[in-house]
């Protein structure tokens, strides 16, 4: 797909979703209990087709072993709403689920053309009804005393979520810049924090103008608990909270290669889903034998819809 015009970079592009279509209604019915949410870093998940209009020739089609172990950890995570990072197109999410999750009530999925040069994207795969999709990587970043402008290294994706007849999921997914230095910026600290800016101040005001939309912030964020990204997102003023703080330091990594190990994905959440957070069923897996698939573990929340 071309991109859109430099002129229109103030412009949000908002796109309705592709999506199949269930039978009857599939928001949550009334003996549903819980919501969960997931976000996984799926690690180059890329197809056999070349995509003419992106780099993505150094980035080889994902191993059909690898897409299999992902799909049976979604599986038994069984999440309502799953954020994605790192897939080629929304073409791959459904051939996945097509042969490798029949029946797991996966009917609605989307994608948007990121920033990023090698043609990874940001994605949804949800089991309930998706009403719009929202790109904002054109959005000008900029921080205090600093000359430059950024856009968000890939996107931050806004999902808007029928959770029930009556309640509406304002959903954001992101990949924020890896560490990878840039010219002026070491580890791209200056940038990753450009765009946690950024978003903290759409989340806020997606708040304002519907203050009774449950909001979730989720996705790989390239950075730990303690750095200035996550402690500018997480500060006094916040309307965010981390779904997983309860979880030892040790027992939520995340990015599972050495020597990296850390936590650097997470399911931040508006004060209105925090009351509901189930924290027995939120966390990742506890195995990490079975995430094979990707270099990232999976991180999921739950929260009571009565």
């Amino acid at each position: 797909m071309f991109r859109s015009d430099r002129q229109l970079s103030r412009i949000l592009c908002l796109m309705l979703l592709a999506m199949w279509i269930a039978p009857t209604s599939t928001y949550a019915q009334s003996s549903q209990k819980q919501l969960k949410l997931a976000a996984y870093n799926l690690w180059n998940m890329f197809d056999v087709y070349d995509d003419p209009y992106s780099q993505d020739e150094s980035t080889r089609v994902k191993p059909r072993e690898q897409i299999e172990a992902v799909a049976k950890i979604l599986k038994e995570i069984d999440a309502d709403v799953v954020g994605c990072v790192e897939l080629e197109n929304i073409d791959i999410l459904k051939a996945m689920v097509l042969d490798m999750m029949p029946g797991s009530g996966y009917k609605y999925f989307g994608a948007t053309n990121s920033n990023s040069g090698r043609g990874i994207q940001i994605g949804v795969m949800s089991k309930l009804p998706i009403l719009s999709i929202t790109s904002h990587k054109f959005r000008d970043l900029k921080l205090p005393n600093e000359r430059k402008t950024w856009h968000f290294a890939r996107d931050l994706v806004q999902v808007t979520v029928q959770v029930t007849d009556k309640q509406i999921l304002d959903l954001f997914i992101v990949h924020l810049k890896s560490k990878r230095s840039v010219s002026g910026d070491p580890n791209s600290n200056k940038w990753r924090l450009a765009e946690v800016t950024m978003a903290k101040q759409i989340i806020e005001q997606t708040h304002k103008t519907h203050p009774d939309h449950w909001i979730a912030f989720m996705g790989d964020f390239n950075d730990t608990p303690d750095s200035g990204t996550i402690k500018h997102l997480l500060d006094d003023k916040t309307i965010l909270f981390d779904t997983h703080d309860h979880i030892p330091a040790d027992k939520r990594i995340t990015y599972l290669h050495k020597p990296y190990r850390s936590t650097i994905d997470y399911i931040f959440v508006g004060p209105q889903m925090l009351k509901r957070l189930d924290r027995k069923q939120s966390g990742l897996p506890a195995d990490e034998s079975k995430l094979t698939g990707s270099d990232h573990a999976p991180v999921y929340s739950t929260f009571d819809l009565n």
